[in-house]
Parts: structure tokens; sequence; C-alpha cells
């Protein structure tokens, strides 16, 4: 690795420590020659006014450098942080597409059982399935939604969860109250619950118990804890939303109990479009 590239790995602090460095050498070094210069000719007046001009300039030039390098830096840090939202935001934006495939397979041969047995509860399953869609088509390109329209989402895909597992399967969904016109991340509450259907035992011995409720300064998602012996997925749902809530100024809380996982969903402090 050559001297340059090495400089300009260095830190910010290390850069500005050299800049100071290389500069005060140069400064030195002419009031050195033009000393030499002077006690070998005394008679070089013109030297004598040009030299505080040269000092001057100097300094000028190191503080010009100095901010340069400072509005660099700063445009860096800033464009290294979009660049980190944008690659999170792409990683949330796949995860939901996620959704789709696996989720919409399992809904198709619910749809294809129903049709046996009630013509009926299949046009309705359909068209709830057609509302989850529709949602996530037109969240795709929003940052924040309510919190009234985010529960009333999750109440669709709830419905569709629970024809899927019967009596396996119990959610319950609070009213949002004063909070409805609060901000959350789209599809927050989905995937909550999705984490707690992945990761637990639903069945008729061990039916899994999950609770969504809007509270004060949170969403609360909270369920029973009996975890598959192979859960099913890698924990990156989770991570994802949390580095979602983030970027938008907040912090996801999750506690873990002896017999409870709750994750809390906090309102956004500011809405983003």
């Amino acid at each position: 690795m050559n001297l340059t590239s090495r400089f300009f790995k260095l830190s910010p602090a290390w850069k500005i420590c050299v800049d100071f460095l290389a500069t005060g050498i140069v400064i030195a070094g002419l009031s050195i020659l033009v000393n030499a210069l002077f006690s070998l000719n005394e008679n070089l007046d013109f030297l004598r006014l040009v030299m505080p001009s040269l000092l001057v300039g100097g300094v000028i030039l190191l503080c010009v450098e100095l901010y340069q390098f400072g509005v660099r830096h700063s445009y860096d840090s800033k464009r290294l942080l979009e660049i980190e939202k944008e690659k999170a935001k792409y990683q949330y934006e796949a995860l939901k597409n996620q959704i789709n495939p696996h989720f919409l397979f399992n809904c198709l041969n619910v749809i294809a059982s129903l049709a046996y047995e009630s013509p009926d509860k299949t046009n309705l399953f359909a068209k709830r399935l057609s509302n989850v869609y529709r949602y996530l088509l037109s969240t795709r390109t929003k940052h924040v939604v309510t919190v009234a329209d985010e529960l009333k989402f999750a109440s669709e895909y709830v419905f569709l969860q629970q024809i899927r597992f019967e009596d396996n399967l119990k959610i319950a969904i609070g009213d949002y109250g004063e909070h409805g016109d609060r901000m959350i991340i789209p599809a927050a509450v989905q995937m909550s619950v999705e984490n707690a259907i992945k990761h637990n035992v639903c069945n008729s011995t061990n039916p899994l118990e999950i609770v969504v409720e809007a509270k004060q300064d949170y969403v609360v998602v909270r369920n029973r804890i009996n975890r598959l012996s192979c859960a099913n997925g890698t924990g990156m749902g989770i991570e994802n939303l949390r580095e979602q809530f983030r970027n938008n100024g907040a912090e996801v809380v999750i506690t873990e109990t002896e017999t409870e996982f709750i994750v809390k969903l906090p309102y956004l402090p500011v809405a983003r479009e």
C-alpha cells in the first residue's frame, strides 16, 4: 500500500494533524531560508516585505483546505448514512415481498379446500385475501401508515390465518381507541404476528395465543411461548423491522419472559413520506 492510499485511510483527526504538520514544516522552511538570506545580504528589503504575506497566505490556505476537508467529510458521512438507509429499506421491501409467494401458496391451498365445503366461505376468504394484497400494494411506496389502517390490515391477515389454523390459533386484536391517527411502519404488526406463528407450536394440543393492543406509546404484540423444535425462519424479519424503526427515529422493544414473547412497536415521532 503506497503513502497516498495510507493517507486517505487515516481518520479525519489524523488527516488534520498531518495537514497542520505539513503546513508548519513548509512555513518553518521558508522562514529559515529567508533568515539565511537576510544574514547574507541585509539589503533584501523586498523579502522582508513579502515574508509576512507568505506566512499569512500559508495560514489562509491551510484554513481553506481544512474547511473543504470538513465539507467533504460531512458530505461523505451523510451519503454513507443515506446508503445504509437505502440498503435497510431494500431489505425491508424484500422482506415484505417474501410474504407473497409462501403466504399466497398457503392461501390458495385453503381456497381449494374451502371450495368443496362452502362457496360462501370461499368467496369471503378470497375477498379478504384481495384486501391483504391491496394493502401491501398500496403501501409499497409509503414509509408510514396510521395505526388504524395497520390494525385493519392485521385483522384481514389474522382472519385468513384463523381460517387456515381454525381453533389452533387464537388472536385477539384490541381497539386502537385514541391512537388511531398515530404513525407506524407498514405491515409491522402483521410481521410481528407472522413471527409468532413461524416460531411457535400451533395445534389442537397447544393452541397459539396472540394478543395485539394499541397502548399509550406502542402497539404491543404478545404471544405465549411454545417454540417449535425447528423454527421456520432466521429471525431476520424482526431485525429488519427494528432497523426500519431506527431509521425513523424510534426503537422496537422486545421482551421475553418464561411464558411470553412481547414486541413493542413504537409510534413514530414524525410522519415521513
